[in-house]
């Protein structure tokens, strides 16, 4: 029984030592793995698509506050003057609102590409190609 004990206590220690020591092993290597480079990659492309919409809500925001501003003075304007007046200031502050919206729309840079997911393959696998009526197929063995 204790001999028993012994190889469970030495089985779950050696488990543990591995599972503490395989980040440390693995971070070890120089420079980023082809998954942590595709995570950067897909939190930038995210990022970059977040404050894009921002800005666009932000715009329309802008915009609907332009038009209600606009109906406003018109129903309370007393002549035509003044209607073609509160017409003018919304065209006014409607391109002003569109040219600060592409102002930081260009601000933000060229949108990123979306990141493909790498391709892993197992150190020992094996890659085979065969030619079935003109149609590759790939097969993937394992050793």
């Amino acid at each position: 029984m204790k001999r028993l004990t012994r190889h469970v206590v030495l089985a779950l220690a050696m488990s543990t030592s591995l599972v503490l020591v395989a980040p440390a092993i693995a971070s070890a290597k120089d420079g980023p793995t082809p998954m942590q480079e595709y995570r950067l990659a897909l939190r930038a492309y995210n990022a970059y698509k977040h404050a894009s919409a921002v800005l666009f809500k932000n715009l329309n925001a802008e915009l609907a506050n332009a038009k209600a501003t606009e109906k406003f003075a018109l129903r309370s304007a007393k002549s035509p003057a003044q209607r073609y007046i509160a017409q003018l200031d919304y065209k006014e502050t409607r391109a002003t609102d569109i040219t600060n919206w592409e102002t930081a729309q260009s601000d933000l840079g060229p949108q990123p590409p979306l990141p493909q997911l790498p391709v892993v393959t197992s150190a020992g696998a094996t890659t085979t190609t065969t030619v079935v009526a003109s149609i590759a197929h790939s097969i993937t063995t394992l050793p």
